[in-house]
């Protein structure tokens, strides 16, 4: 999760610093080695970006405000807990997680039907 951060990071998708703060690239680094929200083989690139987002709280760069304020709205409906990524309840919906990739979808329908 780390290289996909600092990936997004170096390409301009997430905002490295703020504006009253300097930060230079190898103390970023640094700030990176902590638990990292999902693992990249499990998440496909959004649910990747919307994790780090709701870790971080740093707005993705690049996009305009009312972009922004769309992806917030969406991120706001999901939370990371112990490396996972789950869709908050809504109305009588519960709780779920999120499995993005197709091969962990098929293992779990085989596993609930044996």
């Amino acid at each position: 999760m780390k290289d996909i951060t600092v990936r997004l990071r170096t390409e301009g998708e997430i905002n490295s610093d703020n504006e009253s703060s300097s930060i230079n690239e190898s103390s970023l680094d640094s700030d990176l080695e902590y638990e990292t929200p999902i693992s990249s083989a499990e998440y496909n690139e959004e649910s990747i970006k919307i994790a780090t987002y709701l870790t971080t709280l740093k707005k993705l760069k690049g996009i305009s405000a009312l972009e922004f304020r769309r992806f917030k709205r969406e991120a706001l409906k999901y939370e990371v807990y112990r490396r996972k990524l789950w869709r908050l309840l809504t109305k009588g919906i519960p709780i779920k997680l999120i499995v993005d990739k197709e091969k962990m979808r098929a293992q779990i329908l085989r596993d609930v039907h044996n």
